[in-house]
């Protein structure tokens, strides 16, 4: 990633957002990543960036922030306790402690698995890091909330502990009976008690200090006064004063056991502390985002900028201090409209558009949320040129123009298609006519490598330049004529003014000079402002009419698209509706047919079994009347759908009329689509299938019954025993057409064990059927031998 020039930073302000950044910092670590923060030109990292800050903004506005606090660096302290035998003091412990207590208390929350949904970005940072749980209940053991060691961290440091308790009390006891005792012989002053090293001391009076027994810790400034440990306490605090030695002695030795045991887990500590510092700078942008009303806004790999609703953050800041309210903008720089020639009347605020433009593009590449509507377009620069501000260099003893011209050299030698160039003042600081020529051959040449880019100037051949060459826009900050002031809004389209007569009568300058200065700067100056704006107002009402007219052609586009759907729709129902009639006729028949055969087994052996078979014939010849009417009216309606708009296509979905289960089609052959459902694969006729849309994912299981597509009910079992073969052959071809009339899967054929000779013929019947796939025998519980199960 290119930046130029070096304190471009400064230029563009972009160091105070920092600052601003580091302050919501909870320690020193957090701040120093702003410090060096890089400015990508990746689109996935620089989104997966801004994604972890909105997941942190949006966790505070919902009230359930991930769990933080302040911290310290802690890289020297496991640098030391990486060294073999190493004792830390207890000071790095709990720097340690506390950055183990914060990992731990994130991983804890981010288990959770619904903040993990609402979290992905920051679950992966943070769920990234194992953290022993042992190392906190080690220190935890040996450390109270305070950060002292625990008087009980073992057993003998419970026994000193107690000891030295036991003999302060002792020394109080003995203290107390002496202080009694001189005081009634009163060898006392007013106060009476103190202490002096550590000791508790008699507060004697001069003249009497040889009637007290002890040692003298010291005397008043005035002499007066004796600061005298009595005898009979000297031994015991001599005593205590072992005791805190042995107690010392046991808590190093505690501490040294504690590094022994944290020095395994130096990697884990470390990477517990990295995360903690990239969790604070996360919560420091999300906090700068919520403080500031920036969000996230699209980001797209093309060098592109469609801004919304943009303000700069600084100048959001300032004026909410003063009471005053920020003047938002919209820009758009596409490949039609690459380069903004922005101008208009000084104090107008060119310059703090410029500005606002460069900086929210350095945010939005350094991964922080912009003061932009969240529907803004941001794309990814490789290179930013900026030239703002004097220029003039002392130490290489250039001009302030010299400065710019340098800097000119530099974008015109690098800059690409890929580069944003923001130029203040393009052109000034020369001789306006030279500097203003100069300016436009510069501004070709960016134009020629289709830069993308924004420079205010006040000089009218730019604003013309822009107007007659494609990629180049002008744009003005608006100025109120009737109170001689700017209003600050940014107008995209046309060129602006920049009032320099209006303003100087407005702060009181002579009118002769104003005159005199308008007459030598000509009419010629002001008629060629006056035909940009002229021009440009036309071209602009050009668009809106051409756009208003592409916009209405589109809307009938569509009503007749729809119309044409409804339409096709219509004529697909009045012939569904013919087919659902004789469906329903068609299934009252096959009930017919179902009772004749029961009825011809049953009357077998008697005489009207001759009878029964002519009213079976007669309602075989209705069925078949009625299949072929619907067959018919099938073919006619799908003849309509196949000259619809709307086709069944490769690729596309579909799904069997009357059912909700629908495919992929697969491959269509000869009017045959292969539809995939779940877990099957189906050949279906097409004039059977109607357009679906795209099924939602969802666990499918096979089915265990056979389907029923369009005829109403249909029985998937048939049973054969006690018929003769011949006419269990005609049955069993019934109801193998009816089972693929109806689109039927899987058949179950119920045939008995006998002598075989019905199952033998059933299985070479089957054999006929192209369309069947698969013929098997069940397990023994559902009738093994005796039933024959089909898959279609």
């Amino acid at each position: 990633m290119v930046v130029y020039p070096r304190d471009v930073f400064e230029k563009l302000e972009f160091t105070k957002v920092l600052a601003i950044l580091k302050k919501n910092c909870l320690g020193v670590p957090g701040q120093n990543y702003f410090d060096v923060i890089d400015i990508l030109d990746d689109k996935k990292a620089i989104r997966n960036l801004l994604s972890e800050t909105d997941e942190w903004k949006k966790s505070i506005e919902r009230s359930e922030a991930p769990p933080i606090g302040n911290y310290d660096a802690i890289e020297p302290d496991v640098y030391l306790l990486r060294k073999e035998d190493y004792v830390l003091d207890v000071d790095a412990i709990q720097r340690i402690h506390r950055h183990i207590f914060l990992g731990q208390q994130l991983i804890t929350f981010f288990r959770d698995l619904n903040r993990q949904k609402s979290m992905p970005f920051l679950t992966k940072i943070v769920l990234e890091v194992a953290l022993d749980e042992g190392m906190l209940r080690q220190i935890e053991k040996v450390f109270d909330v305070d950060g002292a060691v625990k008087p009980n961290a073992s057993d003998a440091l419970a026994k000193i502990s107690k000891s030295i308790q036991n003999r302060e009390r002792e020394v109080e006891k003995v203290f107390r009976q002496e202080l009694i005792h001189y005081r009634e012989q009163g060898a006392l002053v007013e106060n009476m008690e103190s202490i002096r090293n550590g000791r508790l001391v008699l507060m004697v009076a001069a003249e009497h200090k040889r009637r007290v027994i002890g040692i003298i810790h010291d005397e008043s400034t005035s002499g007066k006064t004796v600061f005298i440990e009595p005898e009979k306490t000297i031994i015991l605090n001599n005593d205590i004063y072992n005791l805190y030695s042995e107690r010392r002695a046991e808590i190093y030795r505690i501490i040294r056991e504690l590094c022994r045991f944290l020095r395994p887990f130096a990697d884990q500590i470390l990477d517990a502390a990295i995360m903690v510092y990239k969790m604070d700078s996360i919560r420091a942008k999300a906090r700068f985002a919520i403080d500031h009303m920036a969000g996230i806004p699209k980001v797209t790999g093309k060098p592109v900028m469609n801004l919304k609703e943009a303000f700069n953050p600084l100048l959001f800041t300032r004026l909410q201090e003063m009471g005053g309210v920020v003047v938002p903008f919209d820009l758009e720089l596409l490949a039609g409209n690459r380069f903004l020639i922005l101008s208009g009347p000084n104090a107008g605020g060119k310059s703090v558009a410029l500005k606002t433009i460069g900086l929210l593009q350095l945010m939005l590449q350094a991964g922080i949320p912009v003061t932009t509507d969240e529907n803004s377009e941001f794309g990814i620069y490789k290179k930013i040129f900026v030239d703002i501000g004097d220029q003039q260099s002392l130490e290489d003893d250039l001009s302030t123009y010299s400065s710019h011209l340098k800097n000119m050299k530099k974008v015109v030698e690098e800059a690409d298609s890929d580069s944003l160039v923001l130029i203040d003042e393009f052109g000034s600081g020369t001789d306006p006519r030279i500097g203003g020529a100069i300016a436009e051959a510069i501004l070709k040449e960016l134009g020629a490598k289709k830069c993308y880019g924004c420079i205010t100037t006040h000089y009218g051949n730019l604003k013309y330049f822009a107007y007659k060459n494609k990629g180049f826009v002008n744009a003005s900050m608006e100025f109120n004529k009737a109170m001689l002031s700017p209003t600050f809004q940014l107008r995209v389209g046309r060129p602006g003014s920049s009032f320099a007569f209006e303003i100087a009568s407005k702060i009181g300058l002579s009118s002769d000079i104003t005159e005199y200065a308008r007459t030598k700067a000509g009419q010629n100056e002001n008629a060629i402002e006056d035909m940009l704006l002229d021009l440009q107002t036309e071209r602009k009402e050009y668009f809106d009419k051409m756009s208003t007219v592409l916009e209405k052609e589109e809307r009938i586009d569509r009503l007749i698209k729809t119309y044409e759907q409804l339409h096709g729709e219509l004529e697909y129902q009045k012939r569904k509706l013919k087919i659902d009639q004789k469906e329903i006729i068609t299934s009252k028949t096959s009930e017919s047919v179902r009772e004749l055969q029961n009825m011809i087994k049953d009357l077998r052996r008697t005489a009207n079994v001759s009878k029964a078979e002519t009213l079976l014939k007669n309602e075989k010849e209705k069925l078949t009347e009625a299949v072929e009417e619907v067959t018919s009216l099938k073919e006619e309606a799908y003849e309509k759908i196949k000259n619809s708009p709307k086709q069944i296509k490769i690729g596309g979905y579909a799904k069997v009329r009357n059912s909700d289960s629908s495919g992929k089609v697969m491959s269509i052959d000869r009017e045959i689509a292969e539809l995939e459902m779940g877990f099957m694969t189906l050949r279906i006729p097409i004039k059977d299938l109607v357009m679906a849309d795209e099924p939602q994912k969802k666990s499918i299981q096979p089915p265990v019954t056979a389907g029923v597509a369009g005829f109403g009910y249909f029985e998937t079992k048939l049973d054969l025993r006690g018929y003769r073969v011949d006419e269990a052959m005609d049955f069993l071809q019934d109801f193998m057409d009816n089972a693929l009339i109806n689109d039927a899967h899987e058949l179950k054929i119920i045939h008995g064990v006998g002598n075989g000779v019905i199952k033998k013929n059933v299985i070479k019947k089957l054999k006929e059927y192209k369309d069947v796939k698969e013929v098997f025998h069940p397990d023994e519980s559902q009738g093994g031998e005796g039933v024959t199960v089909v898959r279609l």
